[in-house]
This record gives C-alpha cells, structure tokens and sequence, in this order.
C-alpha cells in the first residue's frame, strides 16, 4: 500500500465515520441541552443567547448529517439518476455552514457584549434588558 493510499484511506474514514458521528454527538446533546434551558425558571438573556446558538449548532450538524447521508447514497447509486446533487449544492456552494457558523460567531458576540455591560455598567442594565 502506497503512503497516498492510506492517506485516502484515513481521509474516507474520518469523513463517512468520524465527522458524522461527531455532528450526531453536537446535535443530540445540544437537543439536551434545549431542553434544560427552555424552562421557565431559567430564562435569563443570557440562556436566550445560548438556546439560539443550540438550535443554530443543531441546524447545522443535521444538515452536515443529511448531506452526508445523501451523498454516500449517491455515490455508492453511482448517480444513477435517483440522486441529483442537490444536497451538495445547499451544503457547499450555497455557503450553509458558513452561513450557520457566523451566525453563532455573531452570537458569541452579541452574549460577550451583553456580560460585558452587565458586570462594568450595572446601573445600565435596564437599557439592554
């Protein structure tokens, strides 16, 4: 076996094993993590910011899962006609992730923002609630 070989082979296996059981991962345990910060009890603006970083981190390990799925399908069809690559299309060249990834930067932001005139301007906190 020639070293580019088993380069592609590592390569095959972090993207049709590795990358989707972590994209499983961040979506089940972000559902979890919904679930604990939807209760009335503890909202907070702080658990707003998160919840919305939560359902964009889901959108975007479903759509990572879904596109993943497709096109393992697609190819192994040898795009017979079934499959179209339409998943690929959205994922990649329609900028999802990019798309979904700054969206929970500019969220990150938006939450280190709001602590930080939280704890240095107290008194104006009426303002940003």
């Amino acid at each position: 076996m020639s070293l580019h070989r088993f380069f592609v082979m590592l390569y095959d296996i972090s993207d049709y094993y590795t990358k989707p059981a972590g994209a499983a991962f961040t979506c089940i345990f972000n559902v979890l993590f919904l679930i604990i910060l939807c209760r009335p009890r503890i909202q907070s603006p702080t658990n707003r910011f998160l919840t919305r970083l939560a359902i964009t981190d889901i959108i975007a390990s479903v759509a990572y899962i879904w596109c993943t799925i497709h096109w393992t399908i697609c190819h192994y069809m040898e795009k017979t006609g079934f499959c179209g690559d339409i998943a690929i299309d959205i994922f990649k060249e329609a900028g999802l992730p990019t798309v979904l990834h700054g969206v929970s930067l500019y969220l990150t932001a938006a939450m280190t923002l709001h602590r930080y005139i939280i704890v240095c301007h107290p008194f104006k906190v009426h303002i940003c609630g």
